[in-house]
């Protein structure tokens, strides 16, 4: 009988946990509405970086965009084109009251506050960019940068901007993590993922990929098997 009550009772706990699980999962997804909303602007945003509309154009649509995303997260304090002593930050956002409130009750595992740059190019963000973004993340004792933009970064794998980010992730003892949110970002949204868990997926596989790709070099054999 004990351990038919324990079973239970556990059995409980997890339909508890799941239920409050999913009700912040809920909360931090755009509702119907907001969907129909951001589907608009998703649109607009990739009409006109598919066309010839200017720098300030492009911009705008992916400012509103954006700004859009974190105020429907519902747990951002959202701060725009802040002035420090030394730069100009473009967004500034912390966890507000419910923010903190979740992650106090171990429902939500998010940074406390992160910076974000809007890069609105026809091309790849460069190397030069992120460095620079990334000077400004520790300068203001951030360990989370978002560079929001069209096209992403350049390069791929340890090359160019996207070797850059992970080079800073192993570079820094407390962790610094400079995330890449492009087109294919902003569409995932549409389809249902939240900001909030699509930043942490960026942040599980940038912490992994660099732990793990160290020890990983091919086999001089490798060559003689067909792909």
């Amino acid at each position: 009988m004990i351990e038919g009550k324990g079973y239970h009772l556990k059995e409980f706990i997890l339909a508890f946990a799941d239920e409050k699980i999913n009700d912040v999962a809920q909360i931090l997804t755009f509702t119907g509405e907001d969907q129909k909303k951001y589907i608009k602007l998703l649109e607009t945003f990739k009409e006109t970086n598919s066309s010839q509309s200017s720098t300030k154009e492009k911009g705008k649509a992916l400012e509103e965009i954006v700004q859009f995303i974190l105020d429907k997260s519902a747990v951002f304090e959202v701060y725009s084109n802040v002035r420090t002593s030394s730069n100009e930050i473009d967004i500034l956002a912390r966890l507000n009251a419910k923010g903190k409130y979740f992650k106090g009750q171990g429902l939500l595992d998010f940074h406390d506050s992160f910076l974000s740059e809007c890069k609105n190019y026809n091309k790849k963000v460069d190397v030069t960019w992120v460095g620079k973004f990334y000077s400004l993340v520790k300068y203001t004792k951030n360990n989370l940068g978002i560079l929001f933009s069209y096209k992403g970064l350049s390069g791929d794998k340890w090359h160019n901007a996207v070797g850059l980010t992970k080079k800073i992730y192993l570079l820094e003892e407390d962790e610094r993590y400079i995330i890449d949110f492009n087109y294919n970002d902003f569409k995932k949204l549409s389809e249902g993922k939240s900001f909030i868990e699509l930043i942490t997926e960026k942040i599980f596989n940038l912490k992994n990929d660099t732990s793990i790709q160290s020890f990983i070099s091919e086999h001089p054999n490798q060559k003689l098997f067909p792909k």
